[in-house]
């Protein structure tokens, strides 16, 4: 195998382990190597397949925790808007009632946001405010 070549195939080893998550036997296949080679790989490559799963894996968590912070951020806004709204409106107005059934729908959706993404180790958070703020303590990059 010419030195480029393997290189190549070194290369394409440790992203397929390491981003792509894929099997030892499955990379084997696809790229066209031993078995045995791609163990001696494995162990060859340990620490650099080990530090790209890393460096990938707090990309997305940090793309996505962003995420849920703009995501919460956009829902307390249009509520905030929404009650804005029903304050100013006369209640007989027969469109209130969709605003009320919005407000309820987007109180429900912020609930299970909190829900799923309040840090375990501190209590619900009684507010909307004091979730984003938690978000913002522990999500946030500065």
């Amino acid at each position: 195998m010419k030195s480029h070549e393997s290189q190549e195939k070194q290369e394409q080893f440790i992203e397929y382990r390491a981003i792509m998550g894929m099997s030892l036997e499955t990379i084997s296949k696809e790229i066209g190597i031993s078995k045995s080679t791609s163990i001696a790989w494995e162990k060859q490559f340990k620490e650099v397949i080990h530090m790209l799963k890393k460096s990938h894996f707090d990309l997305i968590v940090e793309t996505y925790d962003l995420s849920i912070f703009d995501r919460v951020k956009a829902l307390k806004d249009l509520s905030d808007r929404i009650n804005k709204e029903i304050k100013e409106r006369d209640l007989k107005d027969i469109a209130t009632d969709k605003l009320i059934s919005l407000l309820h729908d987007t109180g429900k959706r912020i609930d299970i946001l909190i829900d799923r993404y309040s840090p375990p180790e501190v209590s619900r958070p009684q507010s909307i405010e004091q979730f984003i703020h938690s978000i913002e303590l522990n999500y946030k990059k500065p």
